[in-house]
């Protein structure tokens, strides 16, 4: 049993890693219908649909965006160092509206905040960022710190703030 549950999961994570390859964005061909929504994603190199990470490179960051099944499922802002800085998710394809996560000291594992960002554009199509929906900010040990909501870049309604101990005051 031991031996059939450990050859599945290399199987597994021996397919998944396959398909996580990291091409540079000029490799990537992005196909989008009349309405912007994204369809399809090639890589030009193979002529083949692209799983995995399309690097961009930034002023003073690097940018990834991972794809699957043809979707932008989320994008990484890293640091020079190849730290993450923040995680981008999208709400769905068809409004312009991404989850953030912002980390400490550029790890993973320790979310510094979470909240939503309704994205518009303005006459000259730069783009304008409201917090929208839930916020949440964390210590650095996981435990939550504060809870709200945000409308149209405002703070609205209850917010609760939480000691180290999970004990709102």
């Amino acid at each position: 049993m031991i031996k059939i549950l450990f050859i599945l999961f290399f199987t597994i994570t021996y397919f998944d890693a396959q398909q996580k390859d990291t091409v540079e964005h000029y490799n990537l061909s992005l196909h989008r219908d009349k309405n912007n929504h994204l369809f399809k994603v090639i890589n030009s190199q193979t002529n083949k649909e692209f799983n995995g990470w399309g690097c961009y490179d930034d002023y003073d960051s690097k940018i990834y965006k991972y794809y699957q099944h043809n979707k932008l499922i989320y994008t990484d802002i890293r640091d020079l160092n190849n730290k993450i800085i923040r995680r981008e998710y999208s709400c769905n394809n068809y409004k312009y509206c991404i989850e953030i996560q912002e980390f400490y000291d550029n790890d993973t594992n320790l979310i510094k905040k979470k909240y939503f960002i309704q994205l518009s554009f303005d006459d000259d199509y730069k783009t304008i960022e409201k917090k929208n929906g839930k916020y949440s900010e964390y210590y650095i040990s996981g435990k939550e710190k504060i809870q709200g909501q945000y409308k149209d870049d405002k703070k609205i309604g209850k917010w609760i703030h939480f000691d180290e101990n999970g004990v709102s005051f």
